[in-house]
């Protein structure tokens, strides 16, 4: 009995002090911001999340992955076929990490394990960028 006076006690005072907390002004919280003079990109088009926590930018200077320090373009690895354009319009992490980009007038590529996979017309992509991609529940990834 005993105890639970003491929990109530301290659950009521644990419950003023925070509705009497005011809250935080912008002066008050930390930030940082990157500039092009760290690395980062121009003209971002669209941001992902990896699993990992990493951004994916989509720019129209390319491709960029930032793990909360550094901005790394991403290239192709050896033997995959580079991307035929510089601009890319969307950005999607799927399941399983796979990250999705729609690709300047060229296509859609597939990221999977630093590898790329292309596709367009010859796929039966519809001519043209796509705007969007979404994953949905199911798992299957959706552009429009």
């Amino acid at each position: 009995m005993k105890i639970r006076k003491h929990l109530l006690l301290f659950l009521l005072l644990m419950t003023s002090a925070i509705s009497s907390a005011r809250p935080l002004k912008l002066t008050q919280l930390t930030h940082t911001a990157w500039t092009s003079q760290d690395g980062a990109p121009l003209n971002i088009m669209s941001l992902a999340q990896g699993g990992d926590g990493s951004l994916w930018i989509a720019s129209d200077s390319g491709l960029y992955r930032f793990d909360g320090i550094h901005f790394t373009i991403f290239e192709p690895s050896l033997g995959d076929p580079q991307f035929p354009t510089i601009g890319m319009r969307t950005v999607c992490v799927a399941k399983g990490d796979i990250v999705w980009v729609s690709l300047w007038l060229k296509g859609i590529a597939r990221i999977q394990n630093g590898h790329v996979r292309f596709y367009d017309e010859r796929d039966g992509l519809p001519p043209g960028t796509a705007e969007q991609m979404l994953q949905a529940p199911d798992g299957s990834t959706n552009s429009d």
